[in-house]
């Protein structure tokens, strides 16, 4: 799946949020999007970055009326049942949530799939996840992020490689700053990838700014991964 994250770049606004899911659904080669809702205690220290949660069945709504999935970024399992309500089609796994046995139980209970982030984890903690989840019924992608550097010259990908063999199902998530990245991660054939957006209204500053991709490019590079991949 190629999945774009609009995490908190929404700002907190509500016609912002919509104009993100109206243009990228519009984006023919996209599977689905993400929103990214973080533990109570961020919520309550950062209020300015959430809106009233009835506005995500709204969200939900427009996103599957036009035919693509709607995804929710989790750190803790206190939201699920609300978002289980929601209609929710695939879940993300986010920050320390990764250590958080009982939420990848419960994600893996709902029967649909999960992403996992592998951001903050060591080579031991890969391998005691993979245990666990060799254990624990569900649909779990493991997403390899580069977090050492954001040039694309710096790029490693043949962990994608080493991590396949530990986990079949292994995706690609950008922390890059030139889009172009995305294609260099499409021949590793990455199950999953994820990539930020963010508006074109360079005055605003985005929680996840120098790896979003501006959302007038998203087209025109996701054409480009397609047409790579038919190319294999």
């Amino acid at each position: 799946m190629l999945i774009s994250e609009i995490g908190q770049n929404y700002l907190g606004d509500y016609c912002l949020a919509q104009k993100y899911v109206n243009k990228l659904c519009d984006v023919e080669q996209l599977d689905g999007l993400t929103f990214q809702v973080r533990e109570k205690q961020h919520r309550e220290r950062k209020p300015h970055l959430y809106f009233d949660f009835k506005n995500y069945k709204e969200l939900c709504d427009i996103t599957k009326k036009k035919d693509k999935l709607f995804g929710v970024a989790l750190v803790d399992d206190e939201l699920l049942s609300f978002f289980e309500d929601v209609g929710v089609d695939f879940y993300k796994v986010i920050r320390d949530g990764v250590y958080n046995r009982g939420l990848l139980r419960k994600l893996g209970e709902t029967k649909k799939p999960i992403i996992i982030s592998l951001g903050v984890c060591s080579g031991d903690d890969i391998e005691e996840l993979t245990k666990f989840l060799s254990c624990v019924p569900g649909d779990f992608t493991l997403l390899y992020t580069n977090r050492d550097s954001v040039k694309i010259e710096d790029l490693d990908l043949s962990s994608l490689n080493n991590l396949k063999n530990h986990w079949t199902q292994v995706g690609y998530g950008s922390h890059c700053e030139d889009p172009n990245n995305l294609l260099l991660a499409c021949s590793y054939e990455p199950k999953d990838i994820l990539f930020y957006v963010k508006d074109d209204d360079r005055d605003k500053k985005y929680p996840d700014d120098v790896w979003a991709i501006e959302l007038n490019q998203v087209s025109d590079i996701l054409k480009k991964v397609k047409q790579m991949e038919k190319n294999k």
